[in-house]
């Protein structure tokens, strides 16, 4: 079942929202009802859920601000918008946040479940190929047990993450011998295991195949399954192995240009609203290898970094003196004054007024 979390400032939205959606029928557990954004914060720590319902208008910490931690801290997590008509565009707003539906609290308790119906049959499409991994993963491990090829697999899976290419040969030739030892079934087991590491360590480091074989993961182990000669699965592993190894060394090379292509981006683009999604189209990379990397290599968040750039750019434009607070907000790509306000105190310790009124002495 998908675990939700919902939150809305009046008591009696959340009660309805507990007695009148069909939780169990949608295939969904309901965690929480909260009654603002920081309590949000503190049960998705908790809970991690996979589908946050939010009132947009909320005390302490608004829809959109939880929206927007909830789409840098944790971009997975699916977010729901329940919104009144007049509050509409600001909802439109949040598509920054990667917020897919909106839902209008006159019509809550008609179009909230088939919002759910909807998102529960993304999420399994999107779980389905993990699964199986996870599945053939299991089920391989499992006839391994902990003879010598598994350890041996295992050790392989080490050095690819080390990126030390005569390591990994090193260990590989290991392989080569101990299979020697073993029976068939026992070989592909192995290489399945092998493969579905493989398939695995690609997408952790930002690739959604192996391209060593220009192959999914489904197709390579169909291939161990198919092959009859031993010596042709030991170089379908090699082959795999080096070109993780080499790819992997290559992006290490190349995430100092990646950084400053991102950082190019958002000097050039601060004036819209930026989106990680926007920034992964830019760049050409995943989103979730982007995110990933620029705070390892920065030590700052993606978007701690262009909301800081935004900033910088409103002090100087009421340093200047010529525009209002809601022009400087929207010159920046921020509709919502309110919301803008709140971040430039979050990043100078004043609101934009009290700023101005500094500044002027």
């Amino acid at each position: 079942m998908w675990k939700v979390i919902v939150a809305d400032d009046e008591p009696f939205i959340r009660e309805a929202l507990k007695e009148m959606i069909p939780w169990d029928e949608l295939g969904c557990h309901l965690a929480e009802a909260l009654k603002n954004g920081k309590e949000v914060v503190n049960a998705v720590e908790k809970y991690k859920p996979d589908i946050v319902i939010l009132d947009i208008q909320m005390p302490l910490m608004t829809g959109m601000e939880a929206a927007q931690w909830i789409h840098e801290n944790y971009p997975d997590i699916v977010v729901v918008l329940l919104t009144a008509y007049e509050d509409f565009k600001y909802a439109q707003q949040a598509i920054v946040f990667q917020v897919k539906r909106y839902v209008i609290k006159s019509n809550l308790f008609e179009d909230l479940p088939k919002a759910l119906e909807e998102i529960s049959e993304e999420l399994k499409k999107d779980n389905r190929s993990e699964k199986n991994r996870t599945e053939v993963y299991a089920g391989q491990k499992n006839k391994l047990n902990d003879n010598e090829l598994n350890k041996i697999v295992c050790n392989i899976i080490s050095c690819m993450q080390s990126g030390d290419e005569n390591v990994c040969m090193e260990e590989m030739q290991k392989l080569r011998s101990a299979i020697r030892d073993y029976s068939d079934s026992y070989i592909r087991s192995a290489a399945i295991l092998f493969i579905s590491e493989c398939h695995r360590l690609y997408i952790e480091y930002g690739d959604d195949e192996v391209t060593g074989f220009d192959m999914e993961q489904e197709d390579a182990i169909n291939l161990i399954l198919e092959t009859k000669r031993i010596i042709e699965i030991e170089d379908c592993l090699e082959s795999m192995m080096l070109s993780f190894v080499r790819k992997k060394n290559k992006k290490i090379q190349t995430a100092d240009e990646l950084i400053d292509s991102i950082n190019k981006f958002i000097e050039k683009n601060y004036t819209k609203k930026i989106s990680l999604d926007l920034i992964a189209d830019a760049v050409h990379a995943n989103r979730c290898y982007i995110s990933r990397i620029y705070k390892e290599r920065t030590g700052e968040k993606l978007f701690e970094t262009i909301n800081r750039k935004k900033i910088e750019i409103a002090r100087k434009y009421i340093e200047d003196g010529k525009m209002r607070v809601y022009e400087i907000a929207d010159s920046i790509g921020w509709e919502d004054t309110a919301y803008f306000s709140r971040v430039f105190k979050k990043y100078t310790g004043y609101s934009p007024k009290e700023y101005e009124k500094l500044y002027r002495r």
